[in-house]
């Protein structure tokens, strides 16, 4: 229950305690990240993943920014106590905020492999848990979205990530306190 986050928010030494939150030992000062999007921006750099110009680096961050929209929207669904009935609106409403992610990888010209464009950037891992936990509650809804159902696929047949994916943890995807985990 919240109780047990809440015990122990305060006491980790956290300027600004939330969830979820990354303390990075590596450098010479303990560095704090907190809530989603940033600790896997943060990764994104320290693992060197995305673009290398500024040009690209803009465009992933434009595009890493809409899903604080999106998680913010699936998280209010899957936390309110009204779950049952709100989740049919969720449903019906998520095609129109999956469809910008579509055309973004289909492209003008050309299909774009990643939403990078041809580089990997910490946005395709946002948008990857984004479908695999929305699939969870209605997948049929991707089917009408092929670009999408490419970059899921070729996202989860990564070659670096195969080990994660078949003995990475198991643990469902919001907290117990959650409606729909």
């Amino acid at each position: 229950d919240r109780s047990k986050w809440l015990d122990v928010k305060f006491k980790l030494g956290l300027e600004f305690p939330n969830l979820p939150y990354l303390i990075d030992h590596t450098h010479s000062f303990d560095k704090q990240h907190k809530l989603h999007k940033l600790v896997t921006r943060y990764l994104g750099r320290e693992l060197k993943i995305g673009s290398s110009d500024s040009q690209g680096r803009a465009y992933e961050e434009m595009i890493g920014d809409i899903f604080k929209d999106l998680f913010g929207q699936w998280g209010r669904l899957c936390y309110s106590p009204n779950f049952e009935s709100q989740k049919t609106g969720f449903i019906q409403q998520l095609p129109d905020l999956v469809r910008p992610l579509e055309k973004w990888l289909k492209g003008d010209r050309t299909p774009r492999k990643w939403l990078g464009g041809k580089d990997l950037c910490y946005a395709d891992f946002l948008l990857f848990e984004f479908i695999e936990q929305t699939s969870k509650l209605c997948g049929e809804v991707y089917e009408k979205f092929p670009e999408l159902t490419r970059f899921y696929k070729a996202f989860k047949a990564l070659e670096p990530l195969q080990n994660y994916f078949k003995n990475g943890p198991k643990h469902p995807f919001n907290n117990t306190m959650a409606s729909f985990k």
